[in-house]
C-alpha cells in the first residue's frame, strides 16, 4: 500500500512525493528480492538521498548538506551551521532539514508522543535557516521508520500496520507519504522487520 497527497502549500511538490514512493517501492522489490535488504532501513543522510533522487527525477534540481550562516538563539544572531538540503524545483526554491526516527510498533502509548516530537525537532531545526530574501521556503522533513516483530503473522502485521498508519495523519503537516509495499521476502534484522517507510514535509513561515 502507498499513499502521497499535498495541502495548498506544497501542491507544488506532489509530482516528487509521488515518484519518492515509486522510487521506495522500486528499492524496496529489487533490494528484498537480491540481497535481503531495504532502501529505508538506514539512517537520516540515506533516507533523505531518496527524496533527492525523487527531485532530480522530476526536473528539480537539489544540494546536501553544505555549510550556511543559521539562525542562533533567541536574539536570531547569525551564526555557522550546516543546511540538510537545497532544491528547486518548478514549484520554488526550499531549504529543508531532516530528522528520522525508528518506531517500534510495541507501545501503543507512546507512538503518537515519537511522532509528534519527532516533526518538532524538524520545525525547530527548519526555522533556523533564513530565508533568502523570501524567495527560498523553508522546510521540515520527517521521516519514520516503523517497525515490528517479525514472527507476526501476516494478518496481525497488517493490523499493526493499519494502526500505526491511523496516527500519521495527526501529524502537523502540509504533505504526507508512505510506503509499504507487498514483498514476496521481508528481510530479518534481529528478529524485527521493517515493512515500511512515512514521509512528512511541513513549511516552517518563521524562525521558531
Amino acid at each position: 500500500m502507498d499513499h502521497a497527497h499535498t495541502t495548498r502549500e506544497l501542491r507544488s511538490l506532489r509530482a516528487v512525493l509521488k515518484e519518492w514512493v515509486r522510487l521506495n517501492r522500486l528499492l524496496g522489490r529489487q533490494w528484498s528480492n537480491n540481497g535481503g535488504d531495504l532502501p529505508w532501513w538506514y539512517n537520516e543522510r540515506a533516507l533523505l538521498s531518496v527524496l533527492v533522487g525523487a527531485v532530480w527525477r522530476e526536473g528539480g534540481h537539489a544540494f546536501e548538506e553544505f555549510a550556511e550562516l543559521k539562525h542562533r538563539g533567541k536574539q536570531k544572531r547569525l551564526g555557522n551551521g550546516r543546511v540538510d538540503l537545497w532544491f528547486e524545483t518548478s514549484g520554488g526554491e526550499f531549504r529543508a532539514e531532516a530528522k528520522y526516527a525508528e518506531i517500534p510498533i510495541t507501545n501503543k502509548a507512546q507512538q503518537l508522543r515519537s511522532l509528534h516530537e519527532l516533526m518538532r525537532l524538524a520545525v525547530k531545526d527548519a526555522g533556523r535557516n533564513p530565508a533568502d530574501g523570501g524567495d527560498s521556503r523553508r522546510l521540515a522533513v520527517a521521516f519514520a521508520v516503523p517497525y515490528l516483530r517479525a514472527g507476526l503473522s501476516e494478518e496481525k502485521r497488517e493490523a499493526q500496520i493499519n494502526w500505526f498508519l491511523s496516527l500519521v495523519e495527526d501529524v502537523d503537516h502540509d504533505a504526507l507519504a508512505w510506503v509499504f509495499p507487498s514483498l514476496k521476502k521481508l528481510p530479518v534484522y534481529n528478529d524485527w522487520v521493517c515493512p515500511g517507510i512515512v514521509l512528512w514535509i511541513k513549511q516552517v513561515k518563521r524562525s521558531p
